[in-house]
C-alpha cells in the first residue's frame, strides 16, 4: 500500500503496521502531489501524530527494504 491522503487512516482501520505503508509521488504524472509532494506528506505525517523513525519509515526505510536498495547502493534507512 502506498500513502495518500486516505491511506494511512485505511491502514490503521485495517490493522497493517508502517511496514506495510511507502510514501508515493508518482513523477511526473499530473495528478501526484507533484510538486507538493513534501508539504502533502508533512500534512500527513503530522496529522497522524507520527514521530521522527516512523515518518523515517514511511519516506525511506520500507522502500529500501522492499527495493533491496541497501546492499546495491549503500542507500541506508
Amino acid at each position: 500500500m502506498t500513502l495518500n491522503q486516505n491511506a494511512l487512516l485505511a491502514a490503521r482501520q485495517l490493522g497493517l503496521g508502517l511496514g506495510q505503508i511507502m510514501i508515493e509521488t508518482d513523477f511526473p504524472h499530473n495528478d501526484s502531489t507533484f510538486p507538493h509532494s513534501e508539504e502533502v506528506t508533512t500534512e500527513l505525517v503530522t496529522a497522524a501524530g507520527l514521530d521522527e523513525g516512523e515518518i523515517r519509515q514511511l519516506v525511506r526505510g520500507n522502500a529500501i527494504g522492499a527495493y533491496g536498495l541497501d546492499p546495491y547502493f549503500g542507500v541506508t534507512s
